[in-house]
């Protein structure tokens, strides 16, 4: 299946300059999802509690501004959460679809919200927890096995080393999940029942350190010598011949992302590996 990761460049060169030193590596991959360390879950949690105030804001106009953040937090806010929340994948809101693929294949779509019903179903099967548990329940089906474990197994599988996930002790798992939402999330500190433990074991600056990803530059390299290769690909013959894209919003994209007006890697790519993938398996 079609992987996009992007911190994949990283693991994968992590993995392979490892390699000599160590055949069995730790991961900290899971963390977040049992802990609550993403600081999404708590913007999705401010926003359900505006939910209620904000929700007509789904009748505004479809395109308020020039780029898609701003039309994204709209549909989010606009949203219940069960309709709102995606994970970190969560990158094409309802209004930004309407641009961005065509109309024919947004019919299909229609027709077929495979991924809808399999994100309602996994809300309706914590529908009595608390929200941020509900929200670290569907990434822990989703997200997590489906996404960052696939990335972190098929890197260092490559590079010939075996990652473990420690944080994914099942009784960890299962024993952080009973307990009250406060001890993952207090006064804006994720992981907090985590870091509490960790104090006098390791230096303060370390466990309080603001939180960072695990990123490359992608933001960089797509606004300067990977444009042109990069534009070339998405608007050459393969990926338009699908007929599930608008070409002008990708010239857009790509124009926008160049200028510094938004940050549209993840997007490109999305699409690089779409492109890859049909080169390969159609």
């Amino acid at each position: 299946e079609p992987l996009v990761e992007m911190p994949a460049i990283a693991l994968y060169q992590l993995a392979r300059a490892a390699k000599p030193h160590a055949t069995v590596l730790l991961s900290g991959e899971g963390s977040d999802e049992v802990f609550g360390g993403y600081g999404l879950y708590q913007r999705m949690l401010m926003m359900e509690k505006g939910y209620p105030f904000l929700r007509f804001l789904k009748w505004f106009p479809r395109h308020l501004g020039s780029g898609d953040r701003i039309s994204k937090y709209m549909d989010w806010v606009s949203s219940p959460l069960a309709a709102r929340y995606r994970g970190t994948s969560a990158d094409v809101t309802e209004r930004i679809r309407g641009s961005f693929y065509s109309a024919d294949y947004l019919r299909y779509v229609e027709e077929n919200r495979y991924t809808d019903q399999v994100f309602s179903e996994y809300f309706d099967d914590v529908a009595h927890c608390d929200k941020l548990s509900q929200l670290l329940y569907v990434d822990s089906k989703t997200w997590l096995p489906d996404d960052l474990l696939l990335k972190a197994d098929k890197m260092t599988m490559t590079a010939s080393v075996e990652l473990r996930v420690p944080f994914l002790d099942h009784e960890i798992v299962e024993f952080v999940s009973s307990l009250p939402a406060n001890y993952k999330i207090r006064n804006g500190e994720g992981k907090f029942i985590l870091k509490k433990v960790m104090e006098g074991l390791l230096p303060q600056e370390i466990i309080y350190r603001k939180k960072m990803g695990f990123t490359v530059p992608t933001e960089r390299w797509f606004a300067g010598e990977l444009l042109e290769p990069a534009k070339d690909i998405i608007l050459g013959g393969r990926l338009m011949n699908t007929g599930w894209f608008q070409k002008k919003y990708l010239e857009n994209m790509f124009e926008r992302h160049r200028r510094g007006k938004e940050d549209y890697s993840r997007r490109i790519f999305s699409l690089l590996v779409l492109y890859h993938w049909l080169n390969i398996f159609t």
